[in-house]
């Protein structure tokens, strides 16, 4: 199937599962976290705006170019390029609407992101969270078969490497439309995503045409598996969707802070700071600086 759904409520299990996820040499996987199972798979831009994209339209060029105009008022450094993905991507970073969907290669920053900020309290209800785990090679060659005029010919493997490591060179002229890209590294104006081990989905397709509601529905939609000469492919899942009870979240916390995954190391700033504070309403934190002065002393 093309859409897996785990529940686990055992931080060992977890673990199990995810490090041997990530250490797959037959996969590439990567993660999303949700601190709710409502959020669905979808870019900022389809939230935001919910007209389907099209080449012409300067929806997000306006915005990018608002964003910079912004920082100069402010005094904030910038990218001294004109460059589209690279203003798209940290734009994308700081909240702003794009055709962008951020993973991480590792599992453990998403689930940093699956349970920040939760606020779990025991002896009441437990709410989920979500970590997408998203199979790239497999999502890679269902797009080159859709795409590829023989899934047989020489145009699979184009197909299928222009998916995973596309040129930045395609976003030159346009933003292209009803088309799906995996970015696989961080920019080098982009420090958060790089401190994150991000990647992307570039994603304007038109679900509307695919009778799906947004990327989550299409990627449930895609056959269960097919055969092609040139690139062997089995029926295991394109993503996976596993649900996390937020009870979870002394023990999850516990496990990232140890291998120093917090709001600090993830953000660099001060607003990672604060989500550790906030976090830490779960667990007892290690990590302190000795300090011999206190704040009102």
């Amino acid at each position: 199937m093309s859409l897996e759904s785990k529940h686990i409520r055992s931080i060992k299990t977890l673990l199990r599962l995810v490090n041997n996820m990530a250490s797959d040499g037959n996969a590439s996987w990567v993660f999303r976290g949700h601190s709710t199972r409502e959020h669905r798979l979808k870019t900022s831009l389809e939230r935001y705006w919910s007209i389907v994209h099209e080449e012409w339209d300067q929806t997000v060029d306006h915005m990018l170019e608002q964003f910079r105009d912004g920082l100069i008022r402010t005094g904030i450094s910038r990218p001294p390029t004109c460059d589209r993905f690279t203003w798209m991507e940290l734009a994308r970073h700081h909240g702003v609407p794009t055709p962008l969907l951020d993973f991480s290669w590792s599992p453990y920053v998403a689930l940093f992101f699956a349970f920040n900020r939760v606020h779990y309290q025991p002896g009441k209800k437990s709410g989920s969270s979500v970590l997408y785990a998203l199979n790239v090679n497999q999502l890679a060659k269902h797009w080159a078969r859709e795409n590829a005029s023989d899934p047989d010919g020489p145009q699979f493997p184009k197909y299928y490497r222009d998916f995973c490591n596309p040129s930045t060179e395609l976003f030159k002229t346009c933003l292209p439309e009803n088309s799906l890209r995996f970015l696989p590294a961080a920019g080098e104006y982009s420090p958060r995503m790089q401190r994150q081990m991000g990647a992307f989905i570039y994603c304007t397709l038109d679900y509307t045409n695919r009778n799906v509601e947004d990327l989550e529905g299409y990627l449930a939609s895609l056959p269960d598996g097919f055969d092609s000469p040139m690139l062997p492919n089995s029926k295991e899942a394109t993503i996976i969707k596993i649900f996390l009870p937020h009870s979870m979240s002394t023990d999850i916390f516990k496990h990232l802070e140890l291998i120093n995954i917090t709001g600090a190391s993830l953000f660099g700033d001060a607003d990672g700071v604060a989500d550790d504070i906030w976090n830490a309403y779960h667990y007892n934190r290690r990590l302190y600086l000795r300090n011999d002065g206190r704040i009102g002393s």
